[in-house]
């Protein structure tokens, strides 16, 4: 289960070899949080979409997250009312699982289907549109094209599988 904090805490999803994932909450430096200008870490892949807090969706995205290899220091998942922090992140990669997620960040309304299988270079990084856990969940033959995307971006940051 991935859970999210608001208000500048965040949670980092940590997976070990063999055993299951831990959760650890982590916090900005106290004196950037009293100055107020906490920084967001700079993480090199951001998983954009909505319902991904818990729920069969979210164990989904962890284990998607886990078969590329990332661990906690190398991606986040964002929620949709998240996406203007998204460059506060400094991503390389940005994952986006969803239609209304990929139209949030590509500004402007649009479909999976339209952009998914290619990398798209965009002001906050390269862009994968991809299909939600939620819609892999419903119709299996997209896990396919879905793990198709996510080695397009595998291949791109040079990892291994």
């Amino acid at each position: 289960m991935i859970l999210r904090m608001k208000n500048r805490d965040w949670v980092e999803f940590l997976d070990t070899l063999g055993h299951d994932p831990h959760l650890v909450l982590t916090a900005p430096p106290a004196e950037a949080t009293q100055a107020g200008t906490a920084a967001l870490p700079a993480v090199p892949f951001v998983f954009v979409g909505e319902d991904l807090a818990s729920g069969p969706s979210a164990d989904l995205l962890g284990k998607m997250i886990a078969a590329m290899g990332l661990g906690a220091r190398q991606s986040r998942i964002l929620d949709l009312s998240e996406v203007p922090q998204l460059r506060e992140y400094s991503p390389q990669w940005v994952i986006t699982l969803g239609e209304r997620a990929t139209s949030a960040v590509f500004e402007a309304p649009t479909s999976v289907e339209q952009h998914r299988g290619r990398l798209h270079h965009l002001a906050v990084g390269k862009v994968m549109p991809t299909y939600h856990p939620s819609e892999l969940l419903r119709n299996p033959e997209k896990k396919k094209p879905c793990w198709d995307d996510l080695q397009l971006i595998m291949q791109d940051a040079g990892l291994k599988r």
